[in-house]
């Protein structure tokens, strides 16, 4: 099947899959080549993960988003996605000590909530990373 990974800047993959794992809101789901047509949320702070055969090609971090399938295409509309083979712990580390930062400065309850938002799911992410 194909599959898609879009984010609102850019592709994040292109490219044929035996089967996708999708981290959908009522829990994981398996999407093979011939599956029902299905449109569904993407839990954020959850792993899309890639599969050739019983082996796992690449891993992304969601943060949301939804996807649609088909029986030949899977396509995945995210607001923002790490690919697990790209990204270091550094730069997550990096991004948790800017959003503390952040969360603490905010003079209003929507940017404090926002940055500790991105905190955890950032926490949630090293932690995908170090697994």
């Amino acid at each position: 099947m194909k599959l898609d990974i879009i984010t609102p800047g850019k592709q994040i993959f292109s490219g044929e899959a035996e089967m996708v794992v999708l981290p959908g809101e009522a829990g994981e789901m398996g999407v093979l080549s011939g599956h029902a047509p299905v449109i569904t949320t993407l839990q954020a702070g959850s792993l899309l993960s890639v599969y050739e055969g019983s082996n796992v090609t690449n891993r992304f971090f969601i943060y949301g988003g939804f996807a649609e399938v088909n029986q030949t295409n899977c396509s995945v509309l995210a607001t923002e996605v790490d690919d697990l083979s790209k990204v270091t712990k550094t730069e997550i580390e990096e991004r948790i000590s800017k959003a503390e930062v952040k969360a603490k400065l905010a003079d209003n309850e929507f940017d404090r909530k926002r940055a500790e938002e991105t905190i955890e799911l950032n926490k949630n992410l090293l932690e995908k990373l170090a697994a």
